[in-house]
């Protein structure tokens, strides 16, 4: 995520990893993807 994604956020939730992005402007939170950890 550090270089394609760098605008993005990820929390890891066990065993997944959720991406998401947060628009300040519109007040949204824009889910990017939900994959395994050991798909990275």
């Amino acid at each position: 995520m550090k270089h394609a994604r760098s605008s993005t956020k990820g929390v890891y939730i066990p065993p997944f990893r959720l991406s998401y992005l947060y628009l300040k402007e519109e007040n949204k939170v824009v889910l990017l993807d939900l994959y395994h950890k050991d798909e990275q």
